[in-house]
């Protein structure tokens, strides 16, 4: 009983340290004024010519929400609009709560079924998550792509690729965090899992090129490539976020990211599965053009089965600094600190791409098992 009184306590703390470091900031979450909002004027617009047109998105934001913004409009594939849809048939501040009850209910299923290491392991990372934290503070989905990613991991475990590349299709919601994917299947030979992801990404284009029509595409690509989907660039922990206020940025950033994915693409090929989802996802938000704090809650799979799969002290060391909110909160103190969090992240790829190679090239498949409690 004490034991598990410390337990609780612990993964309290750790919530609470986060609130605190979020401070009052995070009277805007309890308002409704997060993130949200472009989902669900997406939703609202779905099945119109106008959802990716900024003036209609905005007129939506302000009817349901009373304000708006133009650094939150809607900016995922029509598909993602259809799933919502159902969600914001409600009045802006219920489908918020929903929303968020919902995101909570995501984070607690990647706990119950993630199967590598203990489950009471799992649940404190979380709940001393900064990524996860902010994420949920700000209204963003990222809880939902740790579910999925613990939900195809746990299929492929099961000896069920096919399936788990279907389920981890879902990630398209954020694709520019997973350009890495189809490199980290070839690489490894994952043809079932490739199948699966390929007929689930067909599935979610079709239903797209439905709801959105033949010229969604474009008309996506437009608001992709305008500086308004980009805001505050300075405080992005990624490539972009380093070269974006240098000389030649574009140019560096697009270099950089090719070393990257070639150290990336060279690892791959000698990694378990579980190690090339660790890459994929650490060297994803690193060469994705548009990432924020937030959206490191993906790497939380890696760094687990970093944590648990280590051979030596030092591994597991750098998981458990890369666990606590000291590495994440430069993004809230300004564009210096945030240094802190970019390379943090490069040192994770440096160190994936080391233990790549001190290792014999192993089964691309990994052997079925159930996850510890």
């Amino acid at each position: 009983m004490r034991r598990r009184f410390a337990f609780v306590f612990f993964c309290l703390l750790g919530i609470l340290t986060n609130a605190v470091i979020h401070g009052p900031a995070l009277r805007l979450a309890v308002d409704g004024v997060t993130d949200f909002i472009d989902l669900y004027s997406g939703a609202r617009l779905v099945g119109t010519p106008d959802l990716y047109n900024p003036p209609r998105v905005l007129q939506v934001e302000a009817q349901a929400a009373g304000w708006s913004s133009m650094g939150r409009l809607y900016c995922r594939p029509p598909y993602y609009a259809v799933l919502l849809w159902p969600l914001c048939r409600l009045p802006y501040l219920q489908a918020y709560y929903v929303w968020q009850a919902l995101s909570v209910l995501a984070v607690g299923l990647f706990i119950w079924l993630w199967p590598i290491g203990r489950r009471s392991t799992v649940a404190a990372v979380c709940c001393w998550s900064f990524p996860i934290f902010t994420a949920l503070a700000q209204g963003q989905d990222d809880s939902f792509l740790l579910a999925v990613i613990g939900i195809a991991v746990c299929l492929m475990r099961a000896g069920r690729p096919f399936a788990a590349g279907l389920v981890f299709a879902l990630c398209a919601s954020k694709f520019q965090l997973f350009l890495l994917v189809p490199f980290w299947i070839v690489a490894q030979r994952l043809w079932q899992f490739g199948r699966g992801f390929v007929t689930g990404a067909g599935c979610l284009v079709a239903v797209s090129f439905l709801a959105g029509g033949l010229r969604w595409p474009l008309r996506f690509l437009a608001l992709l490539t305008d500086p308004v989907t980009n805001p505050s660039g300075d405080v992005m922990p990624n490539l972009y976020g380093i070269f974006a206020q240098m000389p030649h940025g574009l140019t560096l950033e697009i270099a950089s990211a090719v070393g990257i994915s070639a150290v990336a693409l060279w690892s791959f090929r000698r990694m378990s599965f579980e190690y090339g989802l660790a890459m994929t996802t650490a060297a994803g938000i690193l060469i994705g053009h548009h990432a924020y704090v937030n959206d490191c809650a993906i790497l939380i799979p890696g760094l687990l089965i970093l944590y648990w799969q280590a051979k030596t002290a030092g591994e597991r060391l750098f998981a458990v600094v890369m666990f606590t909110p000291f590495v994440y909160i430069g993004s809230l103190a300004g564009p210096v600190l945030v240094t802190v969090t970019r390379l943090t992240l490069v040192s994770f790829v440096g160190l994936l791409a080391w233990i790549a190679g001190r290792s014999a090239r192993p089964p691309a498949a990994p052997a079925p098992s159930s996850p510890g409690v």
